[in-house]
């Protein structure tokens, strides 16, 4: 067995194993190497590794390369499948974090948003609900409400399939912290848009 077939064997047992950090280091040095025969399971390894450690940018590049493979997945009717995990990616790229950066690059965001809710539906991945929630929050937040905007952005939700219940999460004392469930975002947006514009529903 060549240097490079067991270089991608090793790679994949320490993925397996959970051991993202060694595994990176071993999918970077056959990208160097051998991007050219890189398989299509190389490619979602290597992209999987990325965002356990981190590693988003270069994780959504990775993914860019993979879609002009297109020999690797035009032809397989489950590629849409890994569309879940790009969507991910990019929405820890370019929306988890859109505070910082949005007002600046508002194509940019808006984009993104729309690209994941092209990729994948709302059954299929949490991303999709969450860059809907994301983009009316950002929205909400401006000066001048375009009502209209946000009412596209939340008719792309089926209010029937979100969640009642609502998630929580510790604060850095450790303290239980709950906060509204999708569905009670979802009335909320609703009521800020439908008294803004009444005759907009």
């Amino acid at each position: 067995m060549d240097s490079i077939c067991m270089m991608r064997c090793e790679g994949k047992a320490l993925l397996e194993c959970l051991q993202y950090q060694d595994a990176l280091i071993i999918y970077d040095t056959l990208y160097e190497k051998d991007k050219s025969n890189f398989t299509r399971e190389d490619y979602i390894n290597y992209i999987r590794c990325l965002r356990m450690c981190n590693r988003n940018e270069k994780a959504l590049r990775i993914c860019k390369d993979l879609y002009l493979r297109k020999e690797l997945y035009e032809n397989d009717k489950t590629f849409t499948h890994h569309n879940q995990l790009f969507a991910a990616i990019l929405y820890d790229c370019y929306i988890a974090n859109f505070d910082s950066w949005a007002i600046k690059d508002e194509d940019r965001f808006f984009s993104a948003v729309d690209t994941i809710l092209n990729l994948v539906s709302q059954e299929e991945s949490y991303s999709y609900e969450s860059a809907v929630f994301r983009a009316l929050e950002y929205l909400s937040k401006k000066v001048i409400k375009d009502a209209k905007r946000m009412y596209n952005y939340l008719n792309k939700l089926n209010p029937d399939k979100l969640s009642d219940t609502p998630p929580t999460y510790l604060d850095q004392k450790g303290k239980v912290i709950e906060v509204g469930g999708s569905k009670e975002k979802w009335k909320m947006y609703y009521n800020i848009i439908t008294g803004d514009v009444p005759n907009i529903s």
